[in-house]
């Protein structure tokens, strides 16, 4: 189904999925002209259209464009270059939202994968792309180091940022025939897609050890990133220890509601960012290395309260710490 919005944008949607909350499409067709809605995006559900007066939202399966209908992804790319002062920086902006783009491709792969007819060949599609992409990277490596200058590393960031960035896209249009016959299929086969393992609890990741001693002072130069957040890491490396033990885990807003992370290692003072934000914080502990986004408690809350939705959809997720690769990874 499209909605058209009043800027001309024409967005395609899924109806009776399960992150749309149930809406129909009798239900959506009443929509009179001049409704509020959101285009919002999180790690856990991808890019979302919220209704404001109902809080509903629907997964976006198409319509993004790079200039007229630009992706929330490409929002935030923007915006964090703008923010970028030297090279350097660049870099690691073109580096982070890759990681961004690329935890959004293994989310439409399992998407995908929910259902059992087509299961088989979308987990060997998304192995061959996992090969394709390293084997494609490595090569436009090979060719960027050929020129000398700052110049070629940034276009190299850019070629991968864009690279996974269109394979992000093209899958999401993938999606259509596939969510257009779910409902259906559910209905005639009386099949029931097996739901996600149990809830992840802190003690799963158990972190014993826990910093002791002066915290080193943070290091801003470890991120390029890090230079445009000074003030807010500065302030948060005086803080104690809270989460896997020796790190500090910041946050910042960066939207209305949304709420950037990075994590400061009180024993080097290094400095490393989330691969998503939040819009109502999260949940972690210094004994373990388990991160809860947008905690299922808070969203619980936010909606019995009626409160305004913000640019970003409210779907808890769940991130582990790895220490030996310094990053987070998402738990399905």
């Amino acid at each position: 189904m499209q909605i058209y919005l009043e800027d001309g944008r024409k967005l395609q949607v899924a109806l009776d999925q399960p992150n749309s909350d149930g809406l129909k499409w009798s239900e959506v067709n009443q929509w009179k002209r001049g409704r509020p809605l959101r285009i919002s995006f999180s790690q856990a559900s991808g890019p979302t259209v919220i209704d404001v007066e109902s809080f509903s939202q629907l997964p976006i399966i198409g319509g993004f464009d790079s200039t007229q209908s630009p992706h929330p992804l490409d929002r935030l790319l923007r915006q964090n270059l703008e923010n970028s002062r030297d090279s350097i920086s660049i870099e690691e902006t073109y580096a982070l939202n890759t990681q961004r783009w690329d935890s959004e491709i293994d989310r439409i792969y399992d998407v995908a994968a929910e259902d059992i007819r087509v299961r088989e060949f979308v987990k060997k599609a998304q192995v061959s792309w996992k090969l394709f992409w390293e084997n494609q990277i490595k090569a436009a490596a090979e060719l960027h180091t050929l020129p000398t200058g700052t110049m070629w590393r940034i276009r190299q960031s850019g070629f991968v940022h864009d690279f996974t960035r269109s394979h992000a896209l093209q899958l999401l249009a993938l999606l259509e025939p596939l969510v257009l016959t779910q409902a259906k299929t559910s209905e005639d086969d009386h099949q029931t897609i097996p739901s996600a393992t149990s809830t992840p609890n802190e003690s799963d990741y158990a972190c014993p050890d826990t910093f002791h001693g002066k915290p080193a002072q943070v290091d801003l130069g470890s991120s390029a990133e890090a230079r445009n957040f000074r003030t807010e890491l500065t302030n948060a490396s005086k803080k104690p220890a809270d989460f896997a033990g020796f790190y500090v885990a910041a946050s910042w807003g960066c939207g209305s509601p949304c709420q950037q992370w990075a994590l400061i290692d009180l024993r080097d003072g290094k400095v490393y960012f989330a691969p998503f934000t939040t819009s109502l914080g999260g949940s972690y502990s210094i004994n373990s290395r388990l991160f809860v986004a947008d905690p299922s408690k808070a969203v619980t809350e936010f909606r019995k309260n009626e409160a305004t939705p913000g640019d970003f959809p409210l779907q808890t997720s769940y991130w582990k710490w790895q220490e030996s690769e310094k990053k987070f990874s998402k738990i399905e």
